[in-house]
């Protein structure tokens, strides 16, 4: 009875102190606190483009940038003041991280993202991008594009993988009330890319490359393939699966194949897959395990086998064709051919705990070959 009776005069008493302040202090309170951060206030909360490079659970790197690649900086900015801004420069610098050597950025020419000199010239630009920055607003819609020198959008293409210090300062002069959140830092993961592209085309009655084409034909297609990247590397046994579909003709009534690729007709008219190798008949003797961790003397030699690889930046190319059936088609039919990489592989540095479950970790490096089905720009691994 007592705690029942000790709460409900505490209720009682913060009624009572609630009802004793009356709706206009507390207005009164706010709009003071609010006045006193009132005024100029320009924060940079963030970037769209480049954005920081982390470490994800599974070891691999999120935010990566590949070599070569063309990087904008689009920056979101905040005028979360009360006064219009007239004036706001923006710097960027990107070094190797660990050094102060700059590979890109505004160097001694900030971007005069806002500014109201009469001549409308900025200290970095020929024209200043806004004249004024109104109070509330994000700039440019929340993705303002730094510029360089000549006012283009400033652009950072990167040569060379490895870590990079992203360094961005915005300096509104004495338009600001907290300097502390004018500036970021951060790291950006440069990485290469390795690619294997694939491009179905059609051999006539295409010329704009739409990948479409019209009547039962045949109609000759050609297939090319090709290994890319930023840095050389040889993919092995790289497999590619062709495909017939639609309302296509098999054979004709005399047992002629009238829908071929590489002068093979479908095993099987109702699943028409052929397989296509990369480099095929010409296997060279490669490397393809390789005990690293094996201190044993004379050390292990590695293990050689036969493979199929296809030379860098070389295309290689199939050819095909492919008929409409018109006496299984009522209407308007359909036919297609598709392309899709299966699998290659890859030889490189693996490392496995060979030690298991409740026993000492035994880690051994090894080189050997790994099974893939993708690669780092698999937009490309498959055409219709």
């Amino acid at each position: 009875m007592k705690r029942t009776m000790s709460l409900m005069m505490a209720m009682l008493m913060l009624t009572s102190l609630l009802a004793s302040v009356s709706v206009f202090e507390l207005e009164n309170e706010w709009n003071e606190e609010a006045g006193g951060r009132a005024g100029y206030e320009v924060e940079l909360l963030g970037t769209m483009e480049p954005r920081p490079s982390v470490a994800d659970i599974s070891g691999g790197i999120r935010n990566a940038v590949d070599v070569g690649d063309d990087i904008n900086f689009l920056l979101v900015v905040l005028n979360s003041g009360t006064l219009d801004i007239s004036e706001l420069y923006v710097s960027v610098d990107v070094s190797p991280t660990g050094t102060t050597t700059s590979v890109a950025g505004t160097a001694g020419s900030p971007d005069g993202a806002v500014c109201d000199d009469g001549s409308i010239n900025s200290a970095g630009n020929p024209v200043c991008a806004s004249a004024s920055y109104a109070a509330g607003d994000y700039l440019a819609n929340g993705s303002y594009a730094v510029r360089n020198s000549l006012g283009d959008p400033l652009t950072w293409t990167p040569t060379v993988p490895g870590d990079y210090t992203v360094t961005i300062s915005l300096d509104p002069g004495d338009q600001d009330s907290d300097l502390t959140n004018n500036d970021l830092q951060f790291s950006v993961t440069v990485k290469d890319w390795y690619d294997i592209g694939l491009d179905l085309t059609w051999d006539n009655d295409d010329p704009d490359d739409t990948g479409e084409n019209t009547g039962t034909g045949p109609h000759d297609f050609t297939l090319s393939a090709m290994v890319d990247g930023s840095s050389e590397w040889s993919p092995r046994n790289v497999d590619i699966e062709v495909t017939f579909g639609g309302t296509f003709q098999h054979q004709n009534l005399d047992g002629i194949a009238m829908s071929t690729f590489e002068g093979l007709q479908c095993a099987d008219p109702n699943e028409c897959v052929f397989t296509a190798r990369m480099a095929e008949g010409s296997a060279v003797s490669v490397e393809v395990y390789h005990n690293l961790s094996d201190t044993s003397n004379p050390p292990p030699t590695p293990t050689n086998g036969t493979r199929d690889v296809p030379a860098f930046q070389v295309a290689e190319t199939f050819s095909g064709t492919i008929k409409g059936n018109a006496q299984d088609c009522s209407g308007a039919c359909v036919m297609y051919v598709s392309a899709r990489l299966v699998n290659y592989l890859s030889y490189e540095l693996v490392a496995t705990d060979y030690g298991g479950p409740g026993h000492e970790a035994n880690i051994v490096n090894e080189m050997k070959e790994v099974d893939n089905t993708v690669d780092d720009r698999n937009a490309n691994n498959e055409d219709v």
